[in-house]
């Protein structure tokens, strides 16, 4: 399965979509952490409501890791995934009213859903 740029293109309103970066290893390595890699990817790949989220202290390498599942992930030949990293001030950008922030979410949604195979990365999840 490829990913053609309309689509990628359709999805930069909402965020960064990560492939380039990643393919060109910018980003945080993780090291050592083969085992919630390996399990992230699993959940991933497998579970019918396949979200999860990572809670830690600061400095703790959440971020390394989600970075190093997203590299593992977008390399496959089989089933590879397109991430989308956003957080609620992106979704929110130019927005006045509440209704257009939930049209944008729900747009978000729309366009994840026509290609199952898209992590949406959310910065920021705790505000």
């Amino acid at each position: 399965m490829s990913f053609d740029s309309d689509f990628i293109r359709s999805l930069e309103p909402y965020g960064n979509v990560l492939a380039l970066r990643l393919a060109e290893a910018r980003g945080p390595r993780a090291y050592f952490r083969d085992a919630e890699i390996d399990l992230l990817q699993r959940h991933l790949d497998h579970a019918k409501h396949n979200s999860f989220l990572l809670v830690g202290p600061s400095g703790g390498g959440k971020t390394a890791i989600l970075y190093e599942l997203f590299r593992r992930v977008g390399e496959r030949t089989d089933q590879p995934w397109l991430v989308l990293e956003t957080s609620t001030s992106m979704l929110m950008a130019g927005t006045v009213y509440i209704g257009e922030w939930q049209t944008r979410v729900q747009e978000l949604a729309a366009l994840a859903r026509r290609n199952l195979s898209i992590a949406v990365y959310f910065t920021d999840i705790h505000q």
